[in-house]
């Protein structure tokens, strides 16, 4: 699984203008009274509690991290589509997998949504020592080889499924219903079901699928015309049996696989709460291995690919050592920024949490935009619905489908409920910047925007070729101001926080 991005200042600008992108261009937040709104004050966001699980401090193991980078930067091929190679730092891998973690109620192991590519039609690229993906996985396939692993694939449609077949499940929707009556609802589009070992789904489910054949489609209780009643499994393990309603597709099916075990532990702030401080185990097969050689570090290569790297000594042990000093306060000042963003994207989640609204909303500000939202979801809707037929061979049908099951709405809300949730989540989000704004006098004087948007178009043009005429017609003039007012708001809100360091789980 690839772990959350913690990029910096670039990636955190596109994130606020993403959070801002709907304008309301028919109202103006700065001239109208907001108090019917919202009822905040500065006790409210002075003080905020946050807790951090660093010290983001520069290690030994930072630097070696950061040299491994800049070797894989400079790598040179070796050989390409390799299935004998031994992986190792460098190298291309090409990788299917998927990924669980162990209830500690029952010992089922839970699959969970995105932790597995398994039927998708063509392998990952994963660069070993990237750190694209979570601590421990990349790791753990060192030495791994491609030709001790096998992915047996077949999409045949038609084919009889057996007791002992290892299936790839298109979950559509399901439904699960727990013993006080509390819904959870959603869907998984690749689902790996071993129907030897069942585990959670129990053998009452593997004994049905066994009766099907590839291509075709299930369902448990989840229609009006269902083939067959609901589940009945004791998902928390206190011995009541729960419901689960379940329908979807016999996508894909094979006879046995082997795969190259990876165990992962997710952080503690992980983006999905549910697999925050976790360990995962990984089951990755691999296809073939591109194979690269890594550079020597040599003061000519250190002073050609860092142009601001100027070393005083001539001899190479001296300017490996003034290396080890010029990245280490590199990553200090990327740590410093990054200890910031952690900060920030807590303190938000705060506001968003305790501020108290009064439940009215600007009425021409949501209508501009649901309009927007909706432009928005339908440019969504065309991309992963392609990308769906291309990996899956099906497509979701419509945008309410796509909204439904991309966004795991219950079936109780429809696309226009979702617009307007929506549509109130963004008001709610500029009500507390521009209520801030105006009681502190935090509005961006025009040094302050001047200074903010050259650095914003210097990062778009490194990162995507944009120049300043496509930013401001992609974003649009108020967003990127937006983006920049929210950025100085919330970097005055930080520096007011009182922020903790738990390091608790450090020597685990």
């Amino acid at each position: 699984m690839k772990k959350t991005a913690k990029l910096l200042s670039a990636a955190l600008l596109l994130a606020i203008i993403v959070l801002f992108a709907v304008s309301c261009g028919e109202y103006n937040y700065m001239k109208k009274d907001l108090s019917k709104y919202i009822h905040i004050d500065s006790d409210d966001y002075t003080g905020i509690p946050v807790t951090l699980y660093s010290n983001y401090e520069v290690t030994d193991l930072d630097v070696e991290k950061a040299i491994r980078l800049f070797k894989i930067d400079n790598r040179t091929l070796r050989k390409s589509a390799s299935t004998t190679t031994f992986i190792d730092y460098g190298d291309d891998a090409y990788i299917w997998y998927w990924g669980s973690y162990v209830n500690e109620d029952n010992g089922f192991e839970i699959q969970f949504e995105g932790g597995t590519t398994m039927a998708a039609s063509s392998s990952t690229k994963l660069t070993i020592g990237s750190g694209q993906f979570v601590e421990g996985f990349e790791s753990g396939l060192l030495d791994a080889v491609a030709q001790k692993t096998r992915r047996e694939y077949d999409t045949t449609k038609g084919r009889e499924v057996k007791l002992d077949s290892i299936l790839y499940l298109n979950i559509q929707h399901y439904r699960y219903t727990d013993a006080e009556g509390k819904v959870t609802e959603g869907s998984f589009p690749a689902l790996h079901a071993d129907l030897a070992n069942p585990g959670i789904l129990g053998e009452r489910f593997a004994e049905k699928l066994a009766t099907l054949k590839v291509g075709d489609t299930f369902d448990f209780g989840y229609g009006s015309n269902a083939a067959d009643a609901a589940l009945s499994i004791d998902w928390d393990g206190n011995g009541t049996s729960e419901s689960l309603e379940i329908t979807g597709k016999i996508s894909a099916m094979a006879s046995k696989e082997s795969t190259v075990e990876v165990t992962a532990k997710f952080p503690k702030d992980y983006s999905a709460e549910e697999l925050r401080g976790k360990t995962a185990t990984f089951h990755v097969v691999i296809e073939y291995v591109d194979d690269y050689e890594l550079p020597a570090l040599t003061p000519e290569l250190l002073k050609e690919k860092n142009e601001d790297f100027k070393p005083e000594s001539t001899d190479t042990e001296g300017v490996l050592a003034e290396f080890d000093t010029y990245l280490r306060e590199k990553l200090a000042v990327e740590l410093a920024e990054q200890r910031h963003e952690d900060i920030v994207t807590k303190l938000w989640d705060y506001l968003m949490e305790n501020t108290e609204f009064t439940g009215k909303y600007p009425k021409k500000a949501l209508k501009t935009s649901k309009k927007e939202i909706r432009e928005d979801l339908e440019l969504e809707y065309l991309y992963y619905d392609q990308m769906l037929y291309e990996q899956y061979g099906t497509r979701f049908g419509s945008l309410e489908s796509f909204v439904s099951v991309y966004y795991d709405l219950d079936s109780e809300t429809s696309l226009g409920d979702y617009l307007t949730i929506r549509a109130k989540e963004i008001t709610r989000e500029k009500l507390i910047v521009y209520s801030i704004v105006k009681a502190e006098g935090w509005d961006l004087t025009d040094e302050e925007f001047a200074e903010g948007e050259e650095k914003l178009l210097k990062e778009y043009e490194e990162l995507h070729g944009m120049d300043k005429d496509e930013v401001y017609d992609y974003f649009g003039e108020q967003a990127i101001y937006e983006s920049l007012l929210y950025d100085k708001v919330m970097k005055e809100i930080a520096a007011l926080a009182k922020v903790t360091i738990d390091l608790s789980g450090e020597a685990e």
